[in-house]
């Protein structure tokens, strides 16, 4: 996975739904699986353009909630979600994409953690 040179100028509600994903599990391997929860910040229209996508596959396993006063997204994880990133190789991915990605959608979204 190469690391993108410059951020998205173009919305995606597919690739940011893949970023608030691999975001969280990155934070909570990071957090030596104690913490949970991500936070992003959104505006309410991009945050509305993101889930006027018919397909969320990438948000399974996530339980969201959305702020409009504060523009910031909390995003749990359940515990099927967690068990697919205790295999090496998908902690890996989420790490390395964290790492590569973590800037990738700042016209759009950013962490906020």
């Amino acid at each position: 996975m190469e690391a993108p040179k410059e951020p998205l100028k173009i919305f995606s509600s597919i690739l940011l739904q893949e970023y608030v994903r691999l975001m969280t599990a990155a934070k909570f391997i990071k957090n030596n699986e104690t913490e949970k929860t991500a936070h992003f910040k959104i505006s309410a229209e991009n945050y509305d353009k993101m889930m006027a996508e018919p397909l969320k596959t990438a948000l399974l396993g996530l339980s969201l909630e959305y702020n409009r006063e504060d523009a910031l997204l909390s995003a749990t994880p359940d515990d099927y979600f967690i068990e697919q990133f205790n295999n090496k190789i998908m902690c890996d991915v989420a790490l390395t994409y964290a790492e590569n990605y973590g800037k990738r959608y700042t016209e759009f979204m950013e962490f906020a953690d």
